[in-house]
């Protein structure tokens, strides 16, 4: 498994910083099918709260819609019971 390195410096963005200092895709990003299943089969709609939330991060690669996947994993790890 990866190490992840958080970096606490200036190059660091507003939402890196509102993420403990992740870097979006450090860990890799993933498609919305891949977050669905991620997330347990949730519905679009669910994944698109989360985002609006701030608990999840999505962007841009390459014109294509992306789920940081380090965003995910925390957010799975904040709702465990």
């Amino acid at each position: 498994m990866a190490t992840l390195t958080v970096v606490n410096d200036d190059t660091l963005s507003p939402a890196d910083r509102a993420h403990g200092g992740k870097k979006f895709g450090c860990s890799g990003v993933v498609n919305l099918e891949t977050a669905i299943e991620m997330m347990g089969n949730v519905s679009r709609q669910t994944i698109d709260r989360r985002v609006i939330e701030g608990k999840i991060r999505k962007g841009k690669e390459g014109g294509r819609l992306v789920f940081c996947r380090q965003s995910i994993i925390d957010y799975l790890r904040s709702i465990e019971v």
